[in-house]
């Protein structure tokens, strides 16, 4: 789960108090299978492009455990 916050918000951990603003989920419809967080705004774009939950699940394990060093685009 900590990767999945430092791919979203750049983060390693919540503050206090939670977060000031809540994390918003894109579904992106333009055929790209790419994620894409944008850390600033707490944005997550996520690619509707999948046939299965397994190829969908397999994209974003490898989103997250080579996008969360960077910014988030993988």
């Amino acid at each position: 789960m900590r990767k999945v916050l430092m791919y979203v918000t750049a983060r390693n951990s919540l503050p206090p108090l939670g977060l000031e603003e809540r994390v918003e989920l894109v579904y992106k419809i333009d055929g790209s299978s790419t994620f894409f967080a944008e850390t600033c705004l707490l944005k997550l774009q996520v690619p509707v492009v999948f046939d299965s939950f397994h190829n969908f699940y397999q994209q974003f394990i490898f989103a997250v455990d080579y996008g969360y060093r960077g910014f988030g685009c993988v």
